[in-house]
């Protein structure tokens, strides 16, 4: 898959999935679909238009972890278009001629029914429509989707998120939570209590669940292993109050630092709480064990 700027690419023949695309759920995953199914169907060039909206919240989804999962769906080139005053300041149909016909010289552009363009976010779905029937290119619009009786969003997921209420965040996302990072070096107080763990590392950006103990998922060389992660501050046997992530890869021993790990959430099985003593906190790791084990 090719990634590249909106004011350097150069196409031909293109379908488009334009949008912010914040976590690629699974109402985006509708339009990335359709403009994969026609870009086989007709021999274009399956292409995904991200606008990347500045903010100052954690983000629930990396560059790079959107990128894996592009690739992993046969996207051929993934278009970055940061949200800067120049790109602001476009007409809708400035940025329909510039960005969509000179650049992208596209054939079909699919978007969600809400979506909007242009300064002052002038341009919709009817005038796209117009411009399409101008400068020759379909349009496809999406409607919300539902799941549980909800419209899937970005905002509702990252709720749910910060909320630790992570069990069936896949009826929304198509997948797991997942939170990557670097296995560096820790205490090691696990493994004296026969419970050795990883220590990861995350990217300061990325939206964390709320503190707790959580079933997880950890792929290690091709293999998945269920695990055990404790996002918080380790009230037991810590005082910093810096937020750490450990995991319990159940049913592995290896050496992991240095490497590059992702973890899925797939439950939360408890809070994070301050234990009287390291042999009640064993006990209590035995516990959750169990209950990952024999879900």
């Amino acid at each position: 898959m090719i990634i590249t700027d909106y004011k350097k690419v150069n196409l031909n023949n293109t379908v488009v999935a334009l949008g912010k695309f914040q976590g690629l759920h699974k109402g985006h995953m509708l339009l990335i679909d359709k403009i994969i199914s026609l870009a086989k169907e007709h021999g274009y060039i399956s292409t995904v238009f991200t606008i990347n909206i500045p903010t100052k919240d954690k983000v629930l989804q990396l560059a790079k972890e959107r990128f894996s999962i592009l690739e992993e769906k046969g996207v051929d080139v993934a278009v970055e278009c940061d949200f800067s005053e120049e790109f602001a300041a476009m007409t809708p149909e400035r940025f329909v001629k510039e960005i969509l016909i000179d650049h992208l010289h596209v054939t079909c552009v699919v978007v969600g029914e809400d979506f909007r363009f242009g300064i002052n976010r002038l341009g919709d779905v009817d005038r796209l429509v117009e411009f399409g029937i101008k400068y020759g290119f379909r349009v496809i619009a999406f409607p919300k989707l539902k799941a549980n009786g909800e419209i899937i969003s970005a905002s509702l997921i990252r709720t749910r998120v910060a909320e630790g209420k992570v069990d069936g965040l896949s009826d929304y996302l198509g997948r797991y939570y997942s939170v990557s990072g670097l296995v560096i070096e820790g205490k090691k107080l696990g493994r004296t209590i026969g419970f050795p763990t990883i220590n990861l590392e995350p990217s300061k950006v990325k939206l964390l669940p709320q503190n707790g103990v959580y079933e997880t998922f950890v792929r290690v060389d091709g293999v998945d292993y269920k695990a055990i992660t404790n996002i918080g501050q380790n009230p037991t046997v810590d005082d910093d109050q810096k937020i750490h992530i450990e995991t319990h890869i159940i049913d592995y021993s290896g050496d992991l630092y240095g490497h590059e790990l992702t973890i899925w959430f797939a439950r939360k099985l408890r809070d994070e709480k301050r234990f009287n003593s390291i042999e009640e906190l064993k006990e209590q790791l035995k516990i959750d064990k169990m209950r990952v084990m024999h879900q």
